[in-house]
């Protein structure tokens, strides 16, 4: 996918990503609903942030019977390098 060989896009080249987001579609329930408490949890643990939850903005699929309400919750995190962590290498 790098027809151009720019070196941006080769493994090794610079680091271009600034943020990594997460949208997570969840069912619109209390605020302490352990359902979706244990993926905050989870994404928190690699250095996720909640940023937003934007109510009603997506639907469920008709497949299953009538469309409803979802609410989509947005994660965030900086991206790094490797070189910062070096307990992953």
């Amino acid at each position: 996918m790098n027809p151009k060989e720019n070196p941006v896009y080769k493994p090794g080249g610079r680091n271009i990503w600034y943020r990594l987001v997460i949208q997570l579609t969840v069912q619109p329930k209390a605020k302490d609903d352990p359902e979706n408490d244990w993926m905050e949890s989870f994404l928190r643990n690699y250095w996720f942030d909640k940023e937003a939850t934007l109510k009603g903005f997506a639907r469920s699929s008709v497949l299953q019977g009538p469309a409803v309400p979802l609410d989509v919750v947005i994660f965030a995190s900086r991206a790094t390098s490797a070189k910062e962590f070096p307990g992953f290498l």
